[in-house]
């Protein structure tokens, strides 16, 4: 049942660092997803398998300042009132 997540295993020290920005971003964009766990299991697994830690913290790090700014920006081009309208089936998503 759980081959496919077997067979990913091995690449996630070379491809895991795509995985921590586009988590990250879209998580600092307002989805749903769990930004802090994967990159404090990044930090670990990564750590572990790769040389250094500068990957995953740059590619964490960029993808939450590129984040917060493009959420900026929708913020400021939509305004209050059609960003709360397009994002209300991910707030009732949240809790």
């Amino acid at each position: 049942m759980l081959h496919w997540l077997h067979s990913l295993l091995p690449h996630i020290p070379h491809y895991g660092y795509v995985l921590v920005f586009i988590v990250a971003f879209l998580n600092n964009l307002g989805f749903p997803l769990p930004g802090e766990t994967i990159l404090l299991g990044a930090g670990f697994v990564l750590g572990k398998t790769a040389d250094s830690l500068w990957q995953p913290m740059v590619a964490g790090t960029v993808a939450c300042f590129l984040g917060s700014i493009c959420a900026f920006w929708l913020g400021r081009r939509l305004g209050h009132g059609r960003l709360k309208k397009s994002t209300g089936s991910i707030s009732r998503l949240k809790g």
